[in-house]
């Protein structure tokens, strides 16, 4: 359990080299160990799946990724890649059926060493970040995998077969649609920003409003700081423990968030260029006292660098406050002249 104050692991994400490709093996060897001790022995232990030269193509391709630990260390390594039809083998699915046709990412070969907790939350919101869009699937007996991806927010679709054995799998999905029913798309499409935009102005700005359904029907928005955390994919805030804000998300746990910059002007114009950002979720009461702590610090964090005030606010505060978490179901961004 880390201690209160302690900063969390930093991940980051890149392409997988050569150089990489013993570390990768180390980690599916482990992760064929475990799969065995956890009820799975078949979805890649008998063929020692993935083979080397697979994993040599994924790179050539520059489809293969590492997730690197703030002290530069491997701990995780997947297939990613994004496209219209982008796997053959999704192509046909039996006992279902796919619930949203656009353009997808598929994620494969996920794995980690096990050193740090999040590495797999890590690269697959990471791969969700880059498309709005995301297929992954596993095998009937790889439970654990189910539970993770279902957590996670992925709908089971149906089942597709692969190339390396005759065995099914249980195919996953995650996008707007799957979120529980297809949001509108931008009518000024050509303003729309991309999702890795979205998220840089999530990341950077301190503040946004938050609107909810109040009393009688009436619409209720409020300003909110805010802190985006990159590992998970959700907004965090906090407020008093009782009042109207909690009233009404306890009545009715859908919202909406917006967020816009600053902006800049271009040399010799008057109006302003403005980011901003719309995001729709279901929020909740967070319950867990360290990770309201863990909330509170990086709030604190987004707008000082003083300890000596983070300690005492922690200290003193921290009892008062009720943190909120907004898992995202839909975003998206914009750029607008304002002439």
């Amino acid at each position: 359990m880390k201690k209160r104050g302690e900063r969390k692991t930093a991940m980051k994400i890149r392409k997988s080299t050569l150089q990489d490709l013993p570390v990768m093996m180390e980690i599916y060897a482990f992760a064929r160990k475990f799969m065995a001790q956890h009820g799975n022995p078949d979805q890649w232990g008998p063929n020692q799946w993935p083979p080397e030269e697979l994993l040599r193509k994924d790179i050539a391709e520059g489809s293969s990724y590492v997730c690197e630990n703030d002290a530069g260390k491997v701990t995780g390594t997947f297939f990613f890649a994004f496209g219209p039809d982008i796997e053959p083998a999704y192509r046909k699915i039996t006992e279902g059926a796919w619930l949203d046709d656009s353009p997808y990412g598929a994620i494969h070969r996920i794995a980690s060493d096990g050193s740090e907790k999040g590495t797999g939350t890590f690269c697959v919101n990471w791969a969700y970040e880059r498309c709005g869009h995301l297929r992954i699937d596993t095998h009937g007996d790889n439970t654990v995998m189910q539970n993770f991806v279902s957590k996670l927010g992925f709908v089971h679709c149906g089942t597709i077969y692969v190339e390396q054995d005759d065995a099914p799998r249980l195919a996953y999905e995650k996008s707007a649609v799957t979120a529980g029913g297809a949001f509108r798309p931008m009518r000024r499409f050509k303003q729309q920003t991309s999702r890795e935009e979205c998220i840089r102005i999530l990341r950077e700005e301190k503040r946004g409003v938050l609107s909810m359904t109040g009393e009688n029907g009436y619409p209720y928005g409020i300003p909110m700081n805010h802190w985006y955390s990159p590992e998970d994919g959700k907004l965090y805030f906090h407020g008093a423990k009782a009042g109207h804000k909690i009233d009404a998300v306890t009545k009715d746990s859908r919202v909406s968030y917006c967020v816009y910059d600053a902006g800049y002007r271009r040399e010799g114009e008057w109006a302003l260029n403005v980011n901003s950002v719309v995001v729709f979720g279901r929020i909740s009461l967070v319950t867990d006292e360290e990770k309201a702590a863990e909330i509170c610090e990086n709030l604190c964090r987004k707008f000082t660098d003083d300890e000596e005030y983070i300690r005492k606010e922690l200290a003193g505060a921290l009892s008062r406050v009720q943190c909120l978490e907004l898992t995202i179901d839909h975003m998206t961004g914009k750029l607008v002249n304002e002439s």
